[in-house]
């Protein structure tokens, strides 16, 4: 079973001068979301306007990051939850934080699931 590994999240930020993955070709770093938060919020209607910030971390660091603005749904439809487990590719540089990309999703449920 796959678990947090603590560092890996200094391995990415680090990895967005370098370019190099921290964990090889063929896998993905292991994050867990602890945050969402919306960027902007339309003061009206009270809806995000400019995306999300998810705080992920990595069980010893956590970072605020962003998703790429095609995939704002993914929060929008409770696809992406507090607690959630993602598997994220590489950070790209961002403003005012990193944009995370190649994101794949597992539930809380899926774990508990598999570890049995």
């Amino acid at each position: 079973m796959t678990a947090l590994a603590p560092g890996i999240l200094l391995k990415l930020v680090s990895a967005m001068k370098t370019g190099v993955k921290p964990t090889g070709e063929h896998r993905s770093s292991l994050l867990q979301v602890t945050d969402i938060v919306p960027a902007d919020l339309d003061e009206k209607s009270l809806w995000p306007t400019q995306g999300f910030y998810i705080k992920v971390s990595d069980s010893s660091h956590s970072i605020y990051v962003s998703l790429p603005s095609e995939q704002d749904d993914v929060v929008l439809s409770n696809k992406m939850q507090l607690g959630q487990f993602i598997y994220v590719d590489r950070l790209e540089p961002g403003s005012p934080v990193p944009v995370v990309k190649g994101t794949r999703m597992r539930g809380i449920l899926w774990w508990v699931r598999r570890s049995r």
